[in-house]
């Protein structure tokens, strides 16, 4: 998608791209409010988005051109996306290996339901 010429190619990609590269949002959200203690979840939100949306910036020089189709790119820049993609579905994946345990541990404690027992 990144490298594609031609709208027919760049458009479709871009749509599959961006829908598979969010899907993971909603499930990571529920981990936090899962783990997370109800006085620090809104920060902890925060903190994902902030994340989230250092990998979506732009970091081609403005002089670079603003269409995605026809304009002027950096390409390096744009290359290493789905390079910092690929390590940040690495640390998911390490993530997931212990949240199960930490979900258990934690016993329903983090979703402010009192513990009766």
């Amino acid at each position: 998608m990144i490298l594609a010429q031609d709208r027919a190619v760049f458009l479709p990609a871009l749509f599959f791209a961006v829908t598979f590269l969010v899907l993971y949002i909603g499930s990571v959200n529920a981990v936090i409010h899962n783990v997370v203690h109800p006085a620090l979840r809104a920060t902890a939100v925060a903190i994902f988005v902030f994340i989230i949306n250092l990998g979506g910036r732009r970091s081609r020089p403005p002089s670079s051109g603003s269409s995605p189709i026809g304009g002027s790119r950096s390409r390096p820049p744009c290359c290493m996306l789905p390079v910092l993609v690929f390590f940040a579905g690495l640390i998911a994946l390490a993530a997931a290996t212990v949240i199960g345990a930490d979900i258990r541990r934690l016993g329903g404690r983090a979703s402010g339901v009192p513990d009766r027992g």
